[in-house]
């Protein structure tokens, strides 16, 4: 038995092949190439996807923050849509009691009784 028959690692083709070294893992250079793009798609949706998600609190943020007095509620904030998890990066306070976290350029402090500070730098 040969030791290089192997399946093919595309998606779609699956089929076995005789490799011509043992590190060939498709049947052809077009079924690699194909498999390489549909990872990088993949990949990059992920990325859009959440990259959206920031955008919308970022809008969120602003829309809110135009208003009198930058403290909001965690349910008005869930009302619109905002998703708490994803943040662009943190910063610790001066007093290094609390993170803020930042939206891109607008900062959410968490205050008490699931109150919000909105921080402009």
């Amino acid at each position: 038995m040969n030791p290089y028959i192997k399946t093919c690692k595309n998606y779609y083709c699956r089929r076995e092949f005789e490799a011509r070294r043992s590190n060939n893992e498709y049947c052809c250079p077009e079924h690699k190439s194909k498999q390489n793009n549909r990872i990088a798609r993949n990949r990059r949706n992920r990325i859009k996807a959440i990259q959206n998600i920031l955008v919308k609190n970022m809008l969120i943020l602003e829309r809110l923050s135009k208003r009198d007095g930058v403290t909001v509620k965690w349910e008005e904030l869930a009302q619109l849509g905002f998703q708490y998890k994803y943040h662009t990066h943190q910063v610790l306070t001066e007093d290094k009691s609390k993170w803020i976290q930042f939206y891109y350029t607008l900062g959410l402090l968490k205050l008490e009784n699931n109150n919000f500070q909105i921080i402009k730098p």
